[in-house]
């Protein structure tokens, strides 16, 4: 059971206050309102919110001064702002989107518009939160897949299988950086990746022909993947053995030859299909995705739209009830 998504409306308006709550009025959400830049600061300083909503003029206070004090709690805590406006203003809207306005709302309030762009947050929001959840701790630390946990590249946090592995070191948290267990090997590619991820512009990426330092002979595959949590950003890293499959295909994406890593056989196949009932097109998106194909190059060499990759990943999702391309992945290695 995820915790229900927290929603605080800052409005001086009784009107507009009903109006966004009955729009608003889900067993996912949990709305409070106030009436005051103190009182929200107030809420603010005493419980985590996902999502601020907040009149433009409050009083003798305007909005942004709201959204300028609590910028700090925002980022730590992943908060949205929408900010409500009650007439189109291109100089305001400029200004919200510097400043860091996630979205606008105007009035008068159009409640399926409003519900659209809360659950749109809403679905993020379970991929961020879900790491924070007893089902992840168990899955985590129950998975025969060695796993951990990198912040400023060093291990915070690994399960048992990934212990079991490295037997003869006392791991201890904080106390190895990435590259004290492993050796890039001078590999480019894997240089060039794990620099990029650093640098944020890319949110995943595979490694790989890795040695694992204090296995000599023992070579493989580490995915990398950054996700955010309540004390910042973290890098989860799981480890198969060997190397990933690798066909001769090649793809086309925006003019460029690109290599396919999948084999004739499946990536991710489960022992018995009636476990996950996942149709043939699903299976080889799933499979795609293991190997940390983007979706974009996924859609360019299936021929599908963008939109029918995550169509079919959502379908993925709600079949292994999981809540992250991720998890699911985790969830059908986890019962071959």
């Amino acid at each position: 059971m995820y915790p229900s998504f927290k929603i605080l409306v800052v409005t001086t308006n009784t009107v507009l206050s009903q109006q966004i709550q009955k729009s608003l009025q889900s067993d996912n959400y949990s709305v409070e309102t106030v009436k005051s830049e103190n009182s929200a600061l107030k809420k603010n300083n005493e419980s985590a919110f996902n999502l601020v909503i907040c009149q433009d003029k409050l009083k003798d206070k305007s909005g942004f001064t709201l959204l300028k004090k609590m910028e700090f709690q925002f980022e730590k805590r992943n908060t949205a702002f929408f900010l409500i406006l009650r007439k189109y203003s291109k100089e305001d809207v400029q200004l919200g989107l510097e400043m860091g306005v996630d979205n606008f709302i105007f009035t008068p309030i159009n409640p399926k518009a409003l519900r659209n762009k809360v659950e749109k947050l809403y679905k993020k929001s379970l991929q961020f939160n879900y790491y924070e959840t007893p089902r992840f701790q168990e899955q985590f630390y129950g998975s025969p897949i060695p796993m951990f946990f990198l912040k400023d590249f060093r291990i915070q946090e690994s399960n048992k299988a990934f212990t079991r592995l490295f037997s003869t070191i006392d791991i201890k948290k904080g106390n190895f950086h990435f590259n004290d267990l492993f050796d890039l090997n001078g590999n480019q590619g894997n240089h060039l990746n794990l620099r990029k991820l650093e640098n944020g512009l890319i949110e995943h990426c595979w490694l790989d022909n890795v040695d694992c330092l204090g296995h000599p002979r023992q070579k493989c595959s580490l995915y990398k993947s950054v996700i955010g949590s309540r004390d910042g950003t973290r890098i989860l890293t799981v480890l198969l053995p060997g190397s990933r499959p690798v066909a001769d295909k090649t793809m086309s994406v925006s003019g460029e030859k690109v290599k396919t890593s999948v084999k004739k056989q499946d990536v991710l196949q489960t022992a018995d299909d009636s476990v996950v009932n996942l149709t043939p097109r699903e299976y080889e998106i799933l499979n795609l995705s293991a190997t940390g194909m983007p979706l974009k190059q996924i859609a360019a060499h299936l021929s599908l739209s963008q939109r029918t990759v995550e169509k079919h990943r959502s379908n993925i999702m709600q079949k292994t009830e999981t809540h992250s391309i991720l998890e699911a992945i985790l969830e059908i290695k986890g019962k071959r």
